[in-house]
């Protein structure tokens, strides 16, 4: 593959949809405007805002924050880092990006699935069934991620506070080449 042909985009950009998962609050509502606004979508872009934490029982658990409740406590999740998504509809891959390498949220993949399955019915249920690549494998909270030969060529973030602009810069990756972002997310290192 030459180089050039990664930035090769054949209206791909028109095809796809990003959006901040978090914030959706009457899913019916906004993907029925969807459909009427944006019949041809190809791909979703989802933005999270997550919260990595750990149960009493020393359990790991990732939130969706501003969706999820705590699990003890019942009270609403803040998120604290962000994050993103791909899923090109009818195939059976997600494409999961967190800079600091945190897990899926525990939840996703049914949110996305209902945002998808309200867009076309045919299609609910198999966000459920997708492989899940990631771009880094969880090896610890925070910044002591050490990439093993199972991450990604995908940049991992050394610092906590560029999580934002990375997702910035990944999401416009997503949108305007996902073979790019594909070839990123896919290649383990060595």
């Amino acid at each position: 593959m030459k180089f050039f042909e990664l930035f090769d985009q054949d209206e791909v950009s028109c095809q796809t949809y990003a959006l901040y998962l978090n914030s959706i609050v009457d899913v019916e509502a906004y993907v029925s405007l969807l459909r009427q606004l944006y019949p041809t979508i190809s791909t979703f872009v989802f933005v999270v805002c997550v919260r990595l934490d750990w149960t009493s029982n020393n359990e790991l658990i990732v939130y969706l924050g501003g969706m999820d409740l705590d699990i003890e406590k019942g009270t609403p999740v803040t998120g604290n880092h962000y994050a993103f998504c791909t899923y090109e509809l009818g195939k059976s891959k997600l494409y999961y990006v967190d800079t600091l390498g945190y897990p899926i949220p525990h939840n996703l993949l049914e949110s996305i699935d209902e945002i998808v399955g309200s867009y076309r019915n045919d299609l609910a249920g198999r966000v459920l069934r997708a492989d899940v690549i990631m771009a880094h494998d969880f090896s610890g909270y925070g910044n002591t991620h050490s990439c093993a030969s199972s991450c990604s060529i995908y940049p991992f973030q050394s610092c906590s506070t560029v999580c934002g602009p990375a997702v910035l810069i990944g999401t416009a990756i997503a949108v305007h080449n996902p073979h790019l972002l594909e070839l990123l997310v896919s290649t383990k290192k060595d």
